[in-house]
């Protein structure tokens, strides 16, 4: 197990799989992410709760 912290320090390639919950959103501009199979989800903080999909 590896803390955030010390993924950047890491020096060898690999894949992480980083469960989590987010408590709270402290950006006011859309942010996207990742997710499976091939698509993007984004956040928009102005409209909560609303995420886009786009594959």
């Amino acid at each position: 197990m590896v803390r955030l912290g010390e993924i950047s320090r890491l020096r060898q390639d690999c894949y992480y799989l980083i469960v989590g919950t987010v408590d709270e959103v402290i950006i006011d501009t859309p942010w996207s992410y990742d997710n499976y199979p091939y698509c993007t989800m984004t956040f928009d903080p102005l409209k909560i709760g609303v995420n886009f999909c786009s594959c």
